[in-house]
């Protein structure tokens, strides 16, 4: 930074008058010599010379002085012109140039004279030519870098060279050199009615300084997220400031470099220049398989042609429908788009025009979204009811028949209690009131136990508790300083809440007891991170809290009830913005909802496999599951349906009116409640499948082997001995899932479950299994017979036989070609948790294991894909065990 203004020099009077210093002078220069220099007249000081009082004539000729511009600059050097009046005209010879009087030296080179000598003495010898006829000359000096902060002043000598002598000096002040000042432009980008928002960081400004933008002469706005747009930023205490700068329909068309000019009050200009991309409209609700509507393109300029607008190299456009700019006009809209039933869902849409000659294929940012055509529609009873505006989410108590629902309008938030029967108004508590204001209420958890509701305030990053008695009751706000708190989710059996962060990588714990914060889960590390902790869903019985990451595509498990523990999951190249999770605990598979992706994701949390990628809605946002009918419902809020996947099938079975911006599902006793944040008239909906509940997961009987599920199984041994082991392949449609296996005759024989891999599973008959012919079954978790083949048991007497092989389907009598999931119990016993039950189950250390008869119908067959020690073994011994049932 530089001052413009000047100071003049004050000269240094030696008390001797002008006459004398012209006789004293005289005699200097005949004898050759200048006092206190000892040097020859018109010959250069030896290096190292100094110039002291000593070397100051006697008298001033002339009283030349000087004056410096800028008399500022930093420590980073810079350049300082000096102006000198009242010299001698006459006077020819060279004149010396001082820095501090020798403390500090010149820089190398120097745009005038020359410079003589080293280290702190040394000095510009400036040559008398530059001093015109009136006696006055201006030259510039480089300062150098590294001057201490504070005073400092330039010297002018003369008598040196031979002429008059003279001494006079100026000062500047030296400042902390700051970085330059920076505007660096974001991202740009065109909203639908072609305004360009440019983002703008500017940095190492003065603290207090007013900021405007303009462009070509016309003055901007800047807006800064939900803010109203204002006409001027203030630079903050650190030098910066940021915000989006909002450029008018028309004023940065496409194809054309453009220059926004920054401009403050006590920094000057600076300017950013940007390119505009064009704008997309379409009548389309969604950009989804089947879809037909009109497509404007705009921001563009007169004569623009689109000649296509399509995916993976497919153009939706017919003969005739490329569209020209007219006059006048900066948009073409091209009528009738039709986006094919076959489209690849994901594939970005590509927008193709040209300017002045110049084609250029711009991504629009969309993709293929799946068919949004609503589907078996008829096999669900629907109601909804209008709510107050600003649905967020919904908690229940089924004891009471009660639901809560959260709402933050711009006018007001608090929480609804409705009949879950009737949807209506029970009772209303208010947002709490956090420093003066509301703060509204966005996510909702219950916990039953204690009667308590837990609703996030995601823009104060705390919590708020209910009491479910009386919600007109002031609530408890606690602040726990989780960013953006999302979702809030309650351990039951501890009172801890758990509440995710949606823009950090922490889930915070509260304490339902005390009503406090107690400490952070952080997920991830910096080599693999996990930012922006979305959906939380809490098995009850195992206190295990499932989430996925927002930004990471990643899933995680977190032991609540063993430390905290973290167990990670890839979820894959099909994911983008994960955001709900539902968990299965009978299949130990993990739904996963994602607005980028606009699909469901089934993560099996036993192999860490992606066992299906089922098509959704767009923007599919929130997923629950249905225990009941085992469902799952994804709350698809661009696409305004409900899809409804078949959580044992894995494939989807409905497509439901959600109405505009569906924003969160959430199943009670077999209904699916979903509220959405419509543009108005926000309502809750209520979906009831009509068929019957499908009941508990049980183990198959004898009757349940068809010619239907035979299935395409195969053994490597028709005819084993009791003890031996038969490897089961053709699972290749379970890959990553757990099946659980059968041996019927007289009785059934329930087994632990295994995770198919490579198709395959181990089982050990057991060694004390009667002889003779029996069916060994293959079924899933829920007890779905997947396929069965024949296998004969022999005495010892008897030898074995080759392979046994079937075929047909693989569903169970459900859909052809659907695949199956299933579960095993995560390295733990689970039938004490879930039914009362004890398993035995086989040691994979010593490959031994009890087998108990029950005296029921069905005694238990180990299979070895249910432990990796076993797997590697080839072989898991047997163990007994009831089939769990899930309440």
């Amino acid at each position: 930074m530089t001052s413009t203004s000047k100071k003049t020099a004050s000269t240094r009077h030696l008390g001797v008058v002008r006459g004398a210093a012209l006789t004293a002078t005289s005699a200097l220069i005949g004898c050759g010599l200048v006092l206190g220099g000892g040097l020859a007249a018109n010959a250069a000081p030896a290096q190292g010379s100094a110039f002291g009082q000593a070397a100051v004539a006697a008298a001033e000729i002339g009283a030349p002085s000087i004056t410096l511009s800028p008399t500022t600059v930093t420590t980073d050097g810079g350049s300082i012109t000096i102006q000198g009046t009242g010299m001698d005209p006459t006077d020819r010879a060279w004149f010396a140039v001082k820095l501090d009087d020798g403390g500090n030296s010149w820089k190398s080179p120097q745009p005038t004279g020359e410079l003589v000598g080293k280290g702190g003495s040394n000095y510009i010898q400036v040559p008398g030519s530059v001093i015109d006829a009136n006696g006055e000359f201006t030259i510039a000096v480089a300062v150098p870098d590294g001057l201490s902060v504070g005073e400092h002043s330039v010297r002018i000598l003369g008598g040196v060279g031979g002429g008059g002598a003279y001494s006079q000096s100026a000062e500047f002040d030296v400042v902390q050199a700051t970085a330059d000042k920076t505007v660096t432009p974001g991202t740009v980008s065109t909203a639908a009615d072609g305004k360009v928002s440019v983002p703008v960081t500017g940095q190492n400004f003065t603290e207090g300084a007013k900021v405007t933008a303009s462009l070509d002469g016309q003055a901007l706005q800047f807006k800064a997220g939900r803010a109203a747009a204002t006409d001027d930023l203030t630079v903050g205490a650190d030098g910066t400031f940021s915000s989006t700068v909002v450029v008018p329909t028309g004023s940065a068309l496409a194809g054309s470099e453009h220059t926004l000019t920054i401009t403050s009050d006590k920094d000057g200009v600076s300017q950013v220049t940007f390119t505009a991309d064009p704008s997309i409209s379409t009548t389309l609700s969604t950009p989804a398989q089947g879809a037909s509507g009109d497509v404007t393109t705009g921001n563009l300029p007169v004569g623009a042609k689109v000649t296509g607008i399509g995916a993976a190299d497919q153009n939706w456009l017919g003969e005739g429908q490329s569209g020209e700019v007219a006059e006048g006009e900066n948009a073409v809209t091209i009528s009738d788009v039709s986006i094919p039933e076959d489209a690849e869902v994901g594939a970005v849409i590509i927008v193709t025009y040209t300017i002045a000659g110049t084609t250029t294929d711009f991504d629009t940012g969309q993709i293929v979204t799946p068919n949004n055509a609503l589907v078996n529609t008829d096999q669900y009873e629907a109601t909804s009811k209008t709510l107050p505006q600003g649905l967020y989410q919904i908690a229940s108590n089924p004891s009471t028949n009660s639901l809560f629902v959260a709402y933050a309008a711009s006018v007001s938030s608090g929480l609804l209690e409705l009949d879950a029967t009737t949807l209506e108004q029970k009772a209303l508590g208010a947002a709490p009131i956090v420093d003066g204001e509301t703060s509204s209420i966005y996510g909702v958890g219950a916990d039953n136990t204690r009667k308590l509701v837990w609703a996030t305030n995601t823009r104060s990053n705390g919590v708020t508790v209910y009491d479910q008695n009386d919600l007109s009751a002031a609530p408890v706000y606690i602040d726990g300083n989780t960013g953006h708190a999302r979702d809030v989710v309650v351990d039951e059996s501890t009172g801890l809440a758990y509440v995710s962060s949606s823009t950090g990588s922490v889930i915070g714990v509260y304490d339902g007891n005390t009503k406090t914060h107690l400490k952070d889960i952080t997920l991830g590390t910096d080599e693999e991170p996990f930012t922006g902790v979305m959906s939380l869903d809490l098995d009850q019985s195992t206190g295990k809290l499932y989430t996925v990451s927002l930004q990471n595509a990643r899933a995680a498990v977190i032991d609540t009830r063993n430390g905290d523990q973290a167990t990670y999951f890839d979820l894959g190249d099909d994911v983008s913005r994960a955001s709900g999770a539902a968990y299965d605990p009978t299949t130990h598979n993990l739904f996963v909802a994602s607005q980028g992706s606009s699909n469901v994701v089934v993560l099996n949390t036993i192999s860490g496999k992606v066992i299906a990628n089922i098509p959704a809605g767009a923007g599919a946002l929130n997923v629950t599951y249905d225990p009941v009918h085992r469902l799952v419902y994804s709350a698809n809020r661009t696409s305004g349906t409900v899809t409804v996947i078949d959580a044992e099938t894995l494939q989807r079975v409905a497509n439901l009116d959600g109405g505009q911006n569906p924003n969160q599902v959430k199943v009670v006793n077999g209904t699916a409640y979903m509220v959405n944040k419509a543009a108005s008239d926000n309502a809750i909906y209520t979906y009831t499948p009509k068929a019957e509940a499908k009941g508990d997961p049980a183990a198959p009987t004898a009757d349940a082997l068809t010619d239907e599920n035979v299935g395409d199984i195969m053994l490597d041994a028709s005819t084993v001995k009791p003890g031996a082991t038969v490897t089961v392949s053709g699972l290749d449609a379970l890959e990553g899932q757990q099946v659980d296996a059968y041996l019927f005759s007289d009785t059934v024989q329930a087994s632990d479950d295994a995770t198919v891999t490579d198709g395959k599973i181990t089982v050990t008959v057991p060694e004390d299994f009667a002889a003779g012919d029996h069916k060994l079954a293959i079924a899933n978790t829920y007890g779905t017979v997947q396929g069965w083949a024949a296998l004969t048991v022999a005495t010892d007497g008897d030898g074995e036989n080759g392979d046994s092989e079937n075929g047909g389907g693989t569903d169970g009598g459900t859909e052809t070609g659907d695949t199956s999931d299933g579960a095993t119990d995560d390295g733990a016993t689970d039938g004490g948790t879930e039914t009362g039950e004890t398993d035995v189950q086989a040691d994979p250390t010593t490959d031994e294991a009890t087998l108990a008869r029950t005296g029921m119908e069905s005694t238990a067959l180990v299979l070895a894909g249910g432990a990796a020690a076993a797997i590697a073994a080839g072989m898991i011994l047997v163990a007994v065990r009831r089939m769990r049932h899930q309440d």
